[in-house]
């Protein structure tokens, strides 16, 4: 699984890489942590004047809470979670069941059971289907949706900063690994600018109501990395992620008869397999499925989890907005805008700003991509 489309090489555009100052990106991934930082030393060791370099780090530090990869991390887990369940966890119940049987029926004849491989074969083939044709598709999609929203968010800040009379210099950010390449002004640079960006200029030139903005998937909340946050920001994630676990309790809660329902028939698929009724296992198994990944997932839910995560926001946005805060949500991603002032008020600009949102949420900015970028895949 990987981002989809994503841009050349920067210095593939630059007639003067050897004024390219390279800002690597650095994530680390633990078992119990996501690490991401930039490596700012360039900074200090090739501009000397202390208010440029002052800009640089503000600007580096926007673009890093602005795009992550760890949607990308998170579902290749998943997907190696779920081949690791099925072909480990389920090669040595079979192998124990299979020995304690044989163990057990010391007389039973070998023609009257199937061989085990056959066995393994048909008890595991469906659920590998459904890995790779339903999971692997669902996680791909999101992905992608994630990569080019946070594509937009990264580059119109890069937009923003280019534009600026202020600064003496350019940056463009590799979207495959987000690195930051920043190039001294000059008219050569200047006249390939438009060369800079994945998504186009039309759109990223259009005025939004925020400065800068913090983004993470809606997902896999413990890897979080508050470090690169201020205190305020801090407090405001932990109560995020908490209205969203209010919410999915809800959820949960409204549909614990399917819920209760589900596990019974994911326990009784293992009873199955366990006497070797793989038929009915197997049956069991398909059950579970359609009830937590269709039913549970049916447009009514979809309606539900929608009206709570705008009661909720709505209710938070109250609270910060006055404080240059708004928050955008949706089942794919936590947007926590640093909104500009003329915006900090509720009662004239929640409308708007609600409005803005949602339409940025449901861009489609795939058809918004600039293709002299991007790479043909070979």
């Amino acid at each position: 699984m990987n981002s989809s489309t994503s841009p050349s090489d920067p210095s593939e555009n630059l007639s003067h890489e050897k004024i390219a100052i390279l800002i690597k990106r650095n994530t680390k991934k633990t078992p119990n942590e996501l690490s991401i930082s930039y490596d700012t030393k360039p900074i200090d060791k090739y501009i000397e004047n202390e208010e440029e370099r002052a800009i640089l780090l503000k600007f580096i530090k926007n673009i890093l809470l602005s795009c992550n990869d760890s949607y990308l991390i998170y579902a290749t887990n998943k997907i190696f979670n779920y081949l690791k369940s099925l072909f480990f966890y389920n090669l040595v119940f079979f192998l124990f069941i299979n020995i304690l049987l044989k163990w057990v029926y010391k007389e039973k004849s070998k023609k009257d059971q199937a061989p085990l491989w056959k066995k393994l074969i048909l008890f595991n083939l469906p659920e590998l289907l459904i890995i790779f044709i339903y999971y692997r598709k669902k996680y791909s999609l999101k992905s992608q949706y994630i990569f080019f929203l946070f594509s937009y968010l990264n580059e119109r800040i890069s937009y923003v900063f280019n534009n600026d009379t202020n600064n003496n210099y350019l940056c463009q950010i590799d979207q495959r690994n987000y690195d930051i390449y920043l190039i001294k002004k000059n008219e050569d640079i200047q006249k390939i600018q438009k060369n800079f960006y994945l998504i186009n200029e039309e759109t990223l030139s259009k005025d939004t109501f925020f400065d800068n903005v913090i983004s993470y998937p809606n997902a896999n909340f413990e890897d979080f990395d508050f470090n690169n946050l201020e205190q305020i920001e801090e407090e405001m994630f932990q109560e995020i992620f908490t209205l969203i676990n209010d919410i999915e309790k809800k959820i949960k809660e409204d549909n614990k008869l399917l819920n209760t329902i589900s596990s019974f028939i994911g326990n009784l698929s293992y009873t199955n397999s366990t006497n070797y009724n793989i038929l009915y296992a197997l049956l069991c198994k398909i059950g579970n499925f359609l009830i937590s990944e269709i039913f549970l997932n049916n447009y009514e839910n979809k309606s539900q989890r929608k009206k709570l995560i705008e009661q909720k926001t709505k209710a938070f946005n109250h609270k910060n907005m006055g404080k240059g805060y708004f928050l955008a949500l949706n089942e794919d991603v936590i947007l926590l805008f640093k909104i500009k002032d003329k915006y900090k008020s509720f009662d004239e600009s929640y409308s708007i700003l609600y409005k803005d949102s949602q339409n940025l949420l449901n861009q489609n900015f795939y058809s918004n991509i600039n293709k002299f970028n991007l790479n043909s895949d070979k």
